[in-house]
């Protein structure tokens, strides 16, 4: 509906994602799953998104995960992507937008 893409709309404006970019999920500390080798690292996922950057000419990543480190990890180890998140984000403004 109209309302719902303006609340999108609002979201976007909010959260600095007004040109496109890539979203980016992150749990990198499922331990069970690192630990019999079944989810990436931060290494094998910055590798696509470094070629998903470079196919779609994107610049900007925003990472939706809890890990706060993540954000800080990313830029270090890929600095020619622009990464960002909002671990602030207060998730039942989703609830409004069905």
């Amino acid at each position: 509906s109209v309302l719902n893409s303006l609340r999108l709309d609002e979201l976007r404006v909010g959260l600095n994602l007004t040109e496109p970019f890539i979203g980016w999920h992150v749990r990198l500390h499922v331990q069970d799953e690192l630990r019999i080798g079944k989810c990436p690292n931060i290494e094998q996922h910055l590798q696509a998104l470094r070629l998903v950057a470079r196919r779609y000419k994107l610049k900007k990543v925003f990472v939706a995960s809890d890990d706060p480190e993540v954000v800080q990890k990313a830029q270090q180890l890929c600095p020619e992507l622009e990464f960002s998140s909002n671990l602030a984000f207060d998730r039942s403004v989703l609830s409004q937008c069905s």
